[in-house]
């Protein structure tokens, strides 16, 4: 099924000449109108937690035992960008926060005692009293809270995948 989607050209890796590889990959974000939103009304989902470096390939292959099923739980998840949707591993996890941040340990931004964000205007070092408490988040607390996010995904039903990939085919038949 996944063969149907158009391929575009996707860069996985670049040299130390800053040439880069790309590989043709289904192009199933681009073309392809059915959203999660619009599954979610028709289709009943599990729930399952990734676990540190788990594509969704992975988890069609336990799920679905076709690894070329992904596409479901993408489109069932809103998630198109491999690199994104996996929960990375903990070296990946220091080695991207030490890419992004001079100061891993330098604060991020601050929340309240229920976990919303607030500014600092009369927080630490202010003359005034703020009326709740703040937490300061550190830019490694932020990075790992996003990463946790990355675990949690719905997986359709195994009974109700067949009834997903008509419902693609019929989309991709749109298409042309």
């Amino acid at each position: 099924m996944i063969e149907k989607f158009p391929k575009i050209a996707y860069p996985i890796s670049t040299n130390d000449d800053g040439e880069t590889t790309y590989k043709a990959l289904a192009d199933i974000s681009h073309h392809l109108r059915l959203s999660a939103d619009s599954l979610n009304s028709i289709v009943n989902y599990d729930k399952q937690i990734l676990q540190s470096g788990e594509g969704l390939e992975i988890s069609a292959g336990e799920n679905y035992d076709r690894t070329d099923l992904y596409y479901i739980l993408e489109l069932a998840n809103d998630r198109f960008d491999w690199k994104e949707s996996r929960p990375l591993t903990s070296m990946e996890l220091d080695s991207y926060i030490s890419e992004k941040y001079l100061d891993r340990n330098g604060i991020h931004h601050y929340e309240n005692e229920y976990g919303n964000e607030v500014d600092n205007t009369f927080g630490v070092n202010s003359e005034h009293v703020y009326p709740q408490k703040i937490i300061p988040i550190t830019n490694y607390e932020y990075e790992e809270s996003l990463n946790d996010k990355r675990r949690a995904i719905k997986v359709v039903k195994p009974t109700q995948v067949k009834f997903v990939e008509e419902l693609v085919k019929e989309k991709i038949s749109e298409m042309k």
